[in-house]
């Protein structure tokens, strides 16, 4: 609640704010924002991993300062810049300056706390932000497709800002800044992503992967080894309804059966989890990981899509 009511009292505001600046300042406004956005987007990854790797900067925290960074810097830039050089206003009626007005601050405010949001969702907080989690547990509810798991309901931030923002630049990266690969074929839904990023197994643990001259996550983090289409019914898997806490730390866990539901299929993967994308822990490499921070990405009926690792069967450790 306390995340929703401050994306709440930040979008109203500038709205309003921008109301009584004016359409013409307004849409000033959302030309530098949505500028700003783009190069916060499409830098500040590249950006963050290279401070890792030169700096050894905390990966964790690195992407989403430089992403907050970049945004404000090019916003105030291009926003100083226009004002120097439009020294005056445009004459129109008050009540469509007002409205035009209200209208570009609330898009511009979208942009900005969009932002703002995305950068703290990549910071290690958890999968708990001040009150706001994307996804929780029914416990009253049973999951429709398979009977023993609870069903999770999904929730968005207030004006969904981070939506907004992500699917902006997805649109400009299908079009006007388009390159050889999409936003959408990587992340076809960048909040759920964000949110199973971010969902660590422990609050320390980084989101994102070391870069430096020890390891590099990035690109030998991880591997696929196998695929294969799952025809057949797993009828050894284990699955853990309770929640570890402090009174049970490892709740029981019952067999149950596991197949694909109709009109879907499971999908096997062998995945090698290298030293490089582990964290650290007192000079040892631990892989600490939830299912759902890994996922398969692709095209269903002609458009990106992904989904996340509904079980593990297996996971063991070569030694190495």
């Amino acid at each position: 609640m306390g995340l929703n009511l401050t994306v709440a009292v930040l979008v109203l505001a500038m709205t309003f704010m921008h109301s009584i600046w004016g359409l013409f300042s307004g849409l000033m406004h959302v030309f530098c924002a949505i500028i700003a956005m783009a190069v916060a987007f499409g830098f500040s990854e590249a950006i963050g991993a290279s401070l890792v790797k030169q700096l050894g900067t905390s990966p964790g925290y690195t992407e989403a300062t430089v992403m907050i960074l970049l945004f404000f810097g090019v916003m105030l830039g291009l926003r100083l810049a226009a004002d120097m050089l439009v020294r005056g206003n445009v004459k129109i009626p008050p009540t469509v300056d007002w409205i035009g007005g209200a209208v570009c601050g609330f898009i511009g405010a979208e942009i900005t706390v969009g932002v703002l949001l995305v950068s703290i969702f990549l910071l290690p907080l958890g999968g708990n932000v001040l009150g706001f989690q994307r996804y929780t547990r029914n416990e009253s509810q049973t999951n429709a497709d398979h009977t023993f798991m609870p069903e999770f309901q999904r929730a968005g931030v207030w004006f969904m800002p981070d939506a907004f923002v992500s699917g902006l630049f997805s649109i400009l990266s299908d079009g006007s800044l388009a390159s050889g690969t999409r936003f959408s074929e990587v992340y076809p839904d960048y909040p759920e992503w964000l949110y199973f990023t971010g969902n660590t197994v422990q609050a320390n643990s980084t989101p994102a992967p070391y870069r430096d001259k020890r390891a590099d996550g990035y690109r030998k983090g991880i591997s696929v080894t196998k695929w294969w289409e799952e025809s057949q019914l797993v009828d050894d898997a284990v699955y853990r309804r309770d929640v570890p806490d402090e009174k049970k730390r490892q709740p029981p866990l019952s067999p149950q059966e596991f197949t694909a539901t109709a009109g879907n299929k499971l999908i096997g993967v062998r995945v090698d989890l290298r030293d490089d994308s582990a964290d650290r822990d007192r000079g040892n490499s631990v892989h600490l990981f939830r299912p759902t921070m890994i996922r398969i990405v692709g095209d269903e009926d002609g458009r990106p899509a992904q989904y996340p690792a509904r079980a593990v069967r297996a996971a063991f450790s070569d030694g190495g």
